[in-house]
């Protein structure tokens, strides 16, 4: 009877073990998040509209399911690009840049970090990728792909989690990123 218990205990323990590690498989790139929020991003000028409401959707959906205003998206653009000077200017961009075939990046993000605390962000969309606004198999998907740069702009890493916006890598014609994940959630107010 007492092995019979103690065997129970351990797959008891082991199962939570496990269970605890999969629920919790975000990472933290800046444990003290934006220093001063919301963070305004202004875009580069070369985006379309379709482009812009997509940026416009992927701040939404993390300042909806954190009831937190952290992104605004400045309805001014810029001519302005942070590829490839990649400078503290005090302006949070995201740049329409071709980084070329040798960057396997999609999209890329560069936070500036002072005092453990993330001061400024530029994200940088590689249109030497094919990119869409809808979902389409041969395209990656703007909103899709930019809630996930958005991620990293607050301060979070990737996520060992398949189904999570934080998630590594994304697929042509990806739109599962549009929406956050509980990982995703998890890791947010892990900092915030």
């Amino acid at each position: 009877m007492f092995k019979k218990i103690v065997n129970i205990t351990l797959w008891v323990l082991i199962f939570c073990s496990v269970a605890s590690i999969a629920a919790f498989a975000y990472t933290i790139n800046c444990s003290g998040g934006i220093l001063s929020r919301p963070l305004m991003f202004t875009s580069n000028n070369g985006f379309m509209a379709e482009s812009r409401w997509a940026i416009d959707y992927a701040t939404r959906q993390w300042n909806n399911k954190t009831n937190t205003t952290t992104f605004m998206h400045n309805a001014t653009q810029t001519s302005q690009n942070s590829y490839p000077l990649e400078e503290k200017n005090g302006v949070n961009l995201i740049s329409r840049v071709d980084m070329g075939y040798y960057n396997n990046w999609v999209m890329s993000t560069r936070c500036y970090i002072n005092d453990n605390h993330i001061v400024e962000a530029d994200i940088n969309v590689n249109i030497y990728h094919p990119f869409a606004n809808n979902g389409m198999p041969q395209f990656y998907d703007v909103q899709n792909c930019l809630t996930h740069e958005l991620g990293h702009a607050l301060g979070l890493g990737h996520s060992a989690n398949t189904e999570a916006t934080m998630y590594y890598s994304a697929d042509l014609g990806e739109t599962k990123k549009r929406d956050l994940h509980t990982d995703d959630l998890n890791g947010y107010w892990a900092i915030y």
